[in-house]
């Protein structure tokens, strides 16, 4: 019963259908572009930021300090790239949570309509901390080592732009939380399998301790959870987008609403 609690009766029409021409193979491609695209992206935005550091000597999100705004201002390309980088981040997830819109919308509607629109909104806040990120990080940072004497106003404006960074960062990820979550909770008559609703369990349970302990000021290490689980969930999404498309697994409306009513 709990797992069917927004899996309502699936309308007559809803969405569309695995007979209709194209839609098979626009599945397929989306579910290529989430195992070898999505899956290792994370990575390389990982290693964008490793090797900012590397060549710069200090870590590419930088809070905007003394050596903070040095740095963006010495460094703004790689600064820009980074944030960039980490932007597009929830550009290549929002691909893959269209396929999943796409294969569960006839069978879990509301379900598909959540996953649309906090994709959405992640994609939104993902994008919009990328470009302000970069822009205030190097603006301010040029600003601070071509103005000696407005050093302090443009520390002060640095801790600004690093809580609207902060906010930004808590609003992209939160809405992925509850994707993880719904995408677990979906019926065993998904078929996505243990190993994938484990994965996403883990990723949104990291997420949401990692916030809650940063709200009590402990710094940790979660977050490398978040990477090295990612590639292999959206590897496991990506299968099971996979099999949908070529029909090795039907989502059934009829067996959905047959398992609702045994359930109750």
């Amino acid at each position: 019963m709990t797992g069917e609690m927004l899996g309502e009766v699936a309308p007559k029409v809803a969405g569309p259908s695995a007979a209709v021409a194209g839609y098979g193979k626009s599945l397929s491609r989306l579910a290529e572009f989430t195992r070898w695209i999505t899956a290792p992206w994370i990575l390389l935005v990982i290693a964008s930021i490793i090797g900012v550091q590397i060549l710069t000597g200090t870590e590419a999100f930088h809070a905007l300090d003394r050596t903070g705004l040095e740095h963006a201002g010495h460094f703004g390309g790689f600064v820009t790239t980074a944030s960039m980088l980490d932007g597009t981040n929830h550009l290549v997830f929002f691909v893959t949570w269209v396929a999943v819109f796409i294969a569960i919308l006839r069978v879990w509607p509301v379900r598909a309509a959540l996953v649309l629109v906090l994709g959405a909104i992640s994609l939104a806040f993902g994008l919009t901390k990328g470009i302000t990120t970069s822009y205030l990080a190097t603006t301010l940072g040029a600003a601070y080592l071509a103005n000696p004497t407005e050093q302090t106003s443009l520390l002060a404006a640095g801790k600004v732009a690093d809580g609207l960074r902060a906010g930004l960062q808590d609003m992209d990820t939160y809405p992925l939380v509850a994707i993880w979550v719904l995408l677990s909770l979906l019926p065993a008559s998904a078929g996505l399998g243990r190993a994938a609703r484990i994965t996403g369990w883990i990723l949104a349970s990291a997420l949401i301790l990692a916030g809650l302990l940063q709200l009590v000021g402990i710094d940790n290490p979660l977050f490398l959870v978040v990477v090295l689980i990612s590639p292999p969930y959206f590897f496991l999404l990506g299968s099971w987008l996979k099999r949908i498309s070529r029909g090795a697994l039907v989502l059934d409306p009829a067996r959905s609403r047959s398992a609702s009513t045994g359930a109750t």
